[in-house]
């Protein structure tokens, strides 16, 4: 079973999903059905709307397995956009920390979503 897509409130759908698809290399499929439409891989796609107010939501977070390569790509291009970054969603200390042997940090959205990209499996999914 895999995730076909997931929706995200955001104030601005297609400021959102441009900024996401830049921030994490994905592509930016458009605005269409009143959505930003991203695609992160074959069988996912984050759709950023809205319809209602972001602020009117609590911020989500969304955690992603990614190589050293595309960590440091990421890392990158978080710093390039401003966006704070840091060692948990409570600490923009604009550093990253170890997990398991890896490296992982966490940045936030202007809608106040957190993501996190980790170089290694978290805890929960080793078992």
């Amino acid at each position: 079973m895999d995730l076909d897509h997931t929706v995200i409130p955001v104030k601005d759908k297609e400021a959102a999903s441009q900024l996401m698809a830049r921030v994490m290399g994905w592509e930016f499929l458009g605005v269409r059905n009143y959505q930003g439409h991203v695609r992160v891989n074959d069988t996912l796609v984050m759709r950023f709307d809205d319809k209602e107010a972001a602020s009117e939501h609590k911020p989500l977070h969304f955690a992603f397995h990614v190589g050293d390569d595309q960590f440091d790509a990421i890392l990158g291009r978080v710093v390039a956009e401003g966006l704070k970054y840091g060692t948990s969603t409570r600490d923009m200390n604009m550093q990253w920390n170890e997990l398991n042997g890896g490296r992982r940090t966490f940045f936030t959205t202007p809608d106040g979503h957190s993501f996190e990209v980790m170089t290694a499996a978290s805890p929960a999914r080793l078992g």
